[in-house]
């Protein structure tokens, strides 16, 4: 007779939704502190191959491993895994490392969203003869510059990335991220220390911590992640002595969370604190430990490691696990510019400002210009139409894998987070807008691309209007594209959708950079290209960025902003003003009109003259859109008549005159909130835009945006 073993009781906790997640794989024990002896055998090991790391860069190593024994015993068989890429062998060892050991610096997912603490500066290590290693020196300014950096990398994470913490507490990590060593240095000249750092997988790094630290938000949970990594035990030790206090304090979090496992494993029921330190304490990553260069690089020596890195991840996230649009085109950029410089179609000089968001290090460069972030963009953009610049940053491009070929629009496209850095924090609330827009062809039009030309510096751009008339074409790019990009990041020039049109938010549809264009083509275009650039403040949001249904719901939205000026239709010199002499908004339905005035006007003679062919749903669709645009007048109207009205101490009778008028306007208002009321629609948004419908390619953003003359997409 035979009897089966009792099944293990199923231990649950309580998840980050509230809900209770199940524990597949726990186990009462934890693998056992690594000593002494294992750690040297780890180091000699790996000296005895020649893996070229510093002795202390290998000690970091085997005190973040788990089992620094087994390690040294796969270093000295030369069991290691080899990941070719390009002309560059990596060499790598799988091993569990522990939590409080994986450093969390560079977040390349989080490289095109908003920062408030400056990048460190990065640059590989080399070996005595000048080749690199599988080592990066990151400089930071201070220690608190360190602690700060690593608690907005955590915040960012969590605020772009998905949470696994749940995930992680069922059945702990199990697929390896990637890690190599990292020598921490500091501008103010205090002591460097070398850690192990994770490059991907930081994600679930991050939601390891969350899971065994409930109830923390994302800022909370940064300022614990950077304290424990950063903890530190003073050390008598004259040799080292940084790298050993950084691991000694580590080492001490690490044993005050091994006392709590005992303490939750000891009685009958398992606390689940000890079941969150059990489940997250360790995780198995892929540990670089030497490489070797097989042909000359793309990049300069101390890039090559950094580069590689980059390029494995790019290939994880771009083939098999993808992110969001924004980060891959941040990722590729900023791999493609030290390429460039290193292949001579881009100057160092250039790539430094390109890569930092310091106006300084802008107007060291071009100290004859403002030192504004516009005028920073302006100059980056001229460089990189420039014919040289163009073409060596595309071929970068093509060659790190984004597309087999680059087009205009698509290169364009990938400048945005070189060119937006100084302001993506300020301006945040327009950044999602901006960047379709971006992808719609941009500031820049086609026929600008590969061409040679140098901005005009000027506090008043209006001053380059006339220039730009009489054929200085320096001042007119000048003008595109300081206005153009001043628009686009105002979110008062929209990426090219159709429910733009049907809701009389624009005239006509158009890309984004056919629109710019057409502005460059009128005194009148030129004069709104120049107002938006003098209006243009990179550290607040200008109010034309909000819809109107926003503005009305919360009225404190205004506070602080500033606003973009219509030009004046008789003298476009000068700003528009109203009755009260207060400078008149400027709209996207008057930019894009402005664009190409005569299709404007050709457009409103198609959509009130049916074709002789229209169907009954073509007809029904040219009328919504009449609707739409006839009620939109008729509110800007009322505005305005209320304003008159109301000037110059009030005009007798207010807006209506008499009774007689007030009750025409009101018979007309009650029916037609009767013909809404009775004729509410019952087909979803996007239903509507289907591909069975005539606005196919509408989406569900709407870009929203509050003009005068227009109607916000919720209201339509």
């Amino acid at each position: 007779m035979t009897t089966s073993a009792k099944p293990p009781k199923t231990i649950t906790v309580t998840g980050s939704d509230g809900e209770t997640v199940d524990i597949l794989n726990f186990s009462n024990t934890l693998p056992p502190a690594s000593d002494v002896k294992s750690r040297n055998a780890l180091v000699r090991a790996a000296d005895a191959r020649d893996l070229g790391l510093a002795e202390d860069a290998m000690y970091a190593i085997a005190r973040a491993a788990t089992d620094p024994g087994s390690m040294a015993a796969a270093v000295k068989a030369g069991l290691t895994s080899t990941e070719v890429i390009g002309a560059v062998d990596i060499s790598m060892v799988t091993a569990n490392v522990w939590l409080p050991e994986a450093f969390i610096l560079m977040q390349p997912r989080a490289g095109g969203f908003a920062h408030s603490v400056p990048a460190p500066t990065i640059r590989g290590a080399l070996d005595a003869d000048g080749r690199p290693l599988v080592e990066l020196d990151v400089e930071f300014d201070t220690h608190q510059h360190l602690h700060n950096y690593i608690v907005e990398t955590v915040t960012l994470t969590k605020a772009h990335g998905r949470d696994y913490s749940d995930s992680i507490l069922t059945k702990r990590v199990s697929r390896p991220g990637l890690a190599h060593v990292v020598r921490i240095t500091f501008a103010d000249g205090s002591d460097p220390f070398y850690v192990l750092c994770i490059r991907d997988g930081i994600t679930r790094v991050v939601s390891s911590w969350a899971a065994q630290n409930p109830g923390l938000n994302a800022h909370e949970l940064g300022e614990h992640i950077a304290t424990s990594l950063l903890s530190r035990k003073d050390v008598k030790s004259a040799v080292g002595s940084e790298t050993i206090a950084r691991a000694r304090g580590r080492e001490e979090l690490m044993t005050d969370l091994r006392g709590r496992f005992i303490a939750g494993t000891s009685g009958d029921l398992i606390a689940e604190e000890a079941v969150r330190i059990g489940q997250t304490l360790s995780l198995p990553m892929q540990i670089c430990v030497d490489m070797t260069e097989r042909a000359p690089s793309a990049v300069a020596p101390n890039a090559v490691f950094d580069d590689t890195m980059q390029s494995v991840i790019a290939s994880v996230h771009g083939e098999f696990r993808p992110w969001e649009p924004t980060a891959t085109q941040t990722a590729a950029i900023q791999r493609a510019i030290p390429r460039a410089v290193h292949a001579r179609s881009l100057t160092s000089v250039v790539a430094e400002v390109a890569v930092s968001a310091d106006l300084s290090k802008f107007n060291s460069v071009w100290n004859e210009a403002p030192a504004t972030a516009l005028w920073r963009a302006i100059y980056l953009m001229s460089i990189f139409t420039h014919d040289i610049e163009f073409n060596g940053l595309k071929r970068q491009l093509r060659e790190l894998g984004v597309s087999r070929a680059i087009s205009k629009r698509m290169y364009v496209s990938h400048l945005v987070t070189v060119i937006d850095a100084p302001w993506r924090r300020a301006k945040a609330n327009t950044e999602r807008q901006a960047r379709r827009a971006w992808g719609n062809g941009g500031p820049v039009p086609s026929a600008m691309l590969g061409t040679d030309w140098d901005p005009v510096p000027t506090t008043d751009f209006t001053t380059l209007v006339p220039l730009a008339l009489n054929g200085n074409q320096d001042a007119k790019n000048t003008l595109i594209v300081g206005g153009g990009i001043a628009l686009i990041t105002d979110k008062l020039l929209l990426a090219d959708v159709g429910s733009a049109l049907a809701s009389g938010q624009v005239p006509f549809r158009a890309s984004v950079d056919v629109v710019v264009e057409g502005l460059a083509e009128s005194e009148f275009g030129l004069c709104l290209l120049a107002h938006v650039a003098n209006a243009f403040d990179a550290d607040r949001i200008a109010v034309n960025s909000y819809t109107k249904k926003e503005l009305t719901t919360n009225p404190d939205l205004a506070k602080g902003t500033y606003l973009v000026p219509r030009p004046d239709p008789s003298n476009p010199y000068e700003v528009e003003l109203d009755v009260n002499g207060h400078a008149k908004a400027l709209g996207v339905y008057e930019v894009v009109y402005a664009s190409n005035p005569g299709r404007a006007e050709d457009e409103k003679v198609k959509n009130d003259s049916p074709p002789q062919d229209e169907t009954p749903a073509r007809r029904a669709n040219r009328l919504r859109k009449r609707l739409v645009a006839m009620l939109t007048d008729a509110v800007g109207t009322s505005t305005d008549l209320v304003a008159t009205t109301n000037s110059d101490g009030g005009i007798i009778g207010g807006p209506f005159g008499d009774q007689a008028t007030y009750a025409t306007v009101d018979s007309f208002v009650r029916d037609l909130q009767l013909f809404v009321l009775s004729n509410a629609a019952s087909v979803p948004s996007d239903a509507a835009a289907s591909p069975a419908n005539s606005n196919a390619d509408d989406t569900d953003e709407a870009d929203e945006t509050w003009d005068e003359d227009g109607v916000d997409d919720d209201d339509a």
